[in-house]
């Protein structure tokens, strides 16, 4: 979505896959340095964080559930 709301590209998901493989190919073409990226819990995945990060130089705010293990995080919020 722009700043005005509108979105800017949808992806058809061909039967017998599923979204999550579509996402880099969804933003490929696109110049996303400096933006912030938002996405759904589905796409919380390390591999989408670093496809936005080092490949495409932008931010990412992406939901994650609870039960989802944060360990591995040095900055989450709320871990002590």
């Amino acid at each position: 979505m722009t700043g005005g709301g509108l979105t800017v590209t949808q992806l058809r998901v061909p039967d017998k896959t599923n979204e999550i493989t579509c996402f880099a190919s969804l933003l490929a073409p696109f110049d996303l340095t400096g933006v912030t990226v938002t996405a759904d819990t589905l796409h919380a995945q390390r591999g989408h964080a670093r496809f936005l990060v080092e490949d495409k130089k932008a931010h990412y705010a992406l939901c994650v559930k609870k039960t989802v293990s944060t360990s591995g995080c040095t900055r989450c919020p709320g871990r002590k």
